[in-house]
């Protein structure tokens, strides 16, 4: 009796295609608009909660499921969480009605969300982070986080 066998190929290509799948390797690449010089004057987490009682202004880039994450877990904790992506929506790989109800909670948890929006600057004192974010219209606005 003659079976039926599978391609040796096709067998490694499905292999390669679940691996891919469960690694997740759909991220973009994109490119960073502050210099090493910005990035290395941020300040470390251990310096900005050290010693403080009560909320913190954050700034998350990105609007990512981690980022997501991130800044739910934050505003839980007291902060003053504000999120900035880039995209039109957040959770932009999702479907929209997902993303808008995201948006909806987290905004009815006390967070801004702002959609459409590059970070263009930033420049650090000795107390906080200056911040300057663009919107896709042009509009600009400067905002200070610890």
């Amino acid at each position: 009796m003659n079976a039926l066998t599978t391609p040796r190929w096709l067998t490694w290509v499905s292999i390669l295609f679940l691996l891919w799948n469960l690694i997740g390797v759909g991220a973009f690449v994109s490119q960073w608009t502050m210099t090493a010089a910005d990035i290395a004057a941020l300040p470390v987490p251990e310096e900005r909660f050290a010693g403080r009682s009560g909320p913190v202004r954050l700034l998350v880039v990105g609007g990512g499921y981690i980022a997501c994450e991130f800044a739910q877990m934050m505003r839980r904790f007291g902060a003053a969480v504000t999120v900035v992506e880039r995209s039109a929506h957040l959770l932009s790989r999702e479907d929209e009605e997902i993303s808008a109800f995201a948006r909806k909670s987290f905004e009815k948890q006390g967070m801004k969300i702002l959609t459409g929006t590059t970070v263009n600057n930033v420049k650090k004192s000795k107390d906080n982070v200056s911040v300057t974010l663009e919107s896709k219209d042009g509009k600009k606005e400067n905002a200070m986080f610890d």
